[in-house]
């Protein structure tokens, strides 16, 4: 008769995520769960990388405007969007994030060059609208519009609020979006670590085919993912390149304890390590 493993499929979400983050040498445990479980799981560290990352964010933001009613109808300036042109009464900057939208509608066709400051903008004139990066003097517009080809119809301030809802779904969406592109960037991550740590598993005869170090590669990201979100969120406390190289380095090591802690040390012939 045979017997299922004590732990195998029996562990929570919060257990996989416990040894996932502190116990590589248990990485065991979670190789022996279904494909069903470990999406489950996917789906779980997607979703807290995305309250992180934007959630928290987000969530503060909207807090701190007193809800984007309150703000095109208290805090922005009066507006009129009509045939085409915007016109605002004063210039508006607003920090969204990491990005900041800003409108001057005394440029007909605003660019990056009218922009004092670097950073993230979308920046709004009187008939365009641009998304770019301006960084110690070079500058990259990702995209420019002009407001005729993005809205129709005449609108002002009372206008505008009535498109709140739409303002949360795309929150929403966006939030998605974020989950989605985490999900994704892990399994891709996870397939470069296992065609480098594959070999290292058939050397030490752990037994572990290639799906099996797949997962392990999968759950081997999870406190770097974890702690990258964290960075980003706190304001890049670490910078993204020096952030990045740490990362990489936890996920080797975690990836590495996992594998050895299987490896069968006495099949290995002498002189071959």
């Amino acid at each position: 008769m045979n017997e299922t493993p004590a732990n195998e499929n029996k562990l929570r979400l919060i257990d996989r995520l416990s040894i996932a983050v502190t116990s590589p040498k248990n990485y065991d445990e979670l190789v022996k769960l279904s494909t069903g479980k470990v999406v489950t799981y996917m789906i779980l560290i997607s979703f807290l990388l995305a309250f992180i990352e934007f959630g928290i964010n987000a969530i503060t933001y909207v807090a701190r405007i007193g809800g984007f009613e309150n703000l095109i109808l208290n805090s922005m300036p009066k507006f009129t969007y009509q045939d085409g042109t915007l016109d605002m009464e004063d210039e508006f900057s607003m920090d969204v994030g990491s990005a900041t939208i800003y409108v001057n509608t005394d440029y007909t066709d605003i660019t990056l060059d009218d922009i004092n400051s670097d950073g993230i903008y979308i920046a709004f004139g009187s008939s365009n609208v641009i998304m770019g990066l301006k960084s110690t003097g070079m500058q990259y517009t990702y995209f420019d519009y002009k407001l005729s080809d993005l809205f129709w119809g005449d609108f002002d301030n009372q206008g505008l609020s009535t498109m709140v809802p739409q303002f949360y779904m795309y929150i929403i969406f966006v939030a998605l979006f974020v989950m989605v592109s985490k999900a994704v960037k892990i399994l891709f991550l996870a397939l470069v670590f296992t065609i480098i740590a594959r070999p290292l598993a058939m050397r030490f005869n752990t037994g572990y085919e290639f799906a099996q170090v797949y997962k392990i590669c999968i759950f081997g990201q999870t406190l770097s993912f974890l702690l990258t979100a964290v960075n980003t969120t706190a304001g890049y406390i670490i910078g993204p390149s020096l952030m990045t190289f740490i990362t990489l380095i936890i996920s080797f090591v975690y990836i590495n304890r996992a594998i050895m802690s299987k490896a069968n040390i006495s099949d290995i012939p002498p002189g071959s390590l």
